[in-house]
Order: C-alpha cells, then structure tokens, then sequence
C-alpha cells in the first residue's frame, strides 16, 4: 500500500514567494535561503523571487542589511512586504517567530529592516507539520 506522499497526484515541492523594496534610499543586502545565497547587492529597486521547496526539508530564509550610516541616513530600510509558502501568508500574522538580530538590540517584531544586522525566519520541520501546530489544527503524523 503507497502512503499518501508516494501519490501520483501529491506535489512534493513548495511555492515560495519573497517580495523586498527599499525604504528612503538602497541599502547593501543579502539573502539566504536554505543557506544558498540568492540575493547579494545593492537593493535599489523591488525584488521579487520565487522557488520550488522540497516538501519535507526545512526552510530558512535570512535577510541581512548591512552597511547602513546612521549618521547620513537613519531612515533608510528594507522592507519584507511579502513572504509566501503554498500561498499561506507567514506575514504579518505569524512574523513574531522570526529573529531579528541587530545593531540597535530591537527585538520587536517587524518586516521593516532598519538597521544593520540580519532577520531571520526558520521552519526546523516539514512546512504543513510547522503549519498545523502555529494554526492551533493539531499534530500532523510522521511518516516511521
């Protein structure tokens, strides 16, 4: 008997859509996910990007703003205006789970990068198993 992630009909990949824009003026940017660089440059303009993701693995996106003068420009800052899995919106309703690791010790939650560091969203577990237990639905089953 096939369990039911050996169905043919079972999509075992991810939609994942991540949508930055610069605030003010460019900053100096970098984005990881799953450890592989995507993004590395001046964020002078929107950037949208899009993937597959396997649907057992773990997700881990990193944004890291760096290179910010306070003294020339302290409004300046990346902002996450979208970040998508199988159409499941993570923000704003879930973005309390992310870290925001920076200059300034702000650990409020925010999509609004406005100081050097690095902000950080991980998902240790196969994304509907992380999903189920955010949205208060129960455990989903572990494949033995």
């Amino acid at each position: 008997m096939k369990n039911f992630s050996e169905l043919l009909a079972t999509d075992l990949q991810l939609d994942f859509e991540l949508k930055l824009e610069p605030h003010h003026s460019p900053l100096s940017v970098q984005v990881w996910m799953n450890n592989n660089s995507i993004y590395n440059k001046l964020l002078d303009k929107s950037f949208t990007y899009a993937a597959r993701l396997n649907l057992l693995g773990p997700i881990d996106l990193k944004i890291s703003v760096q290179g910010k003068d306070y003294n020339l420009d302290n409004q300046s800052a990346v902002l996450i205006k979208t970040f998508k899995i199988d159409d499941f919106e993570i923000l704003p309703n879930w973005t309390q789970l992310a870290i925001y690791d920076n200059d300034h010790n702000y650990t409020d939650p925010t999509t609004h990068l406005g100081f050097n560091g690095s902000w950080q969203y991980l998902i240790p577990e196969p994304f509907y198993q992380w999903k189920h237990k955010i949205t208060g639905q129960g455990w989903l089953l572990t494949p033995a």
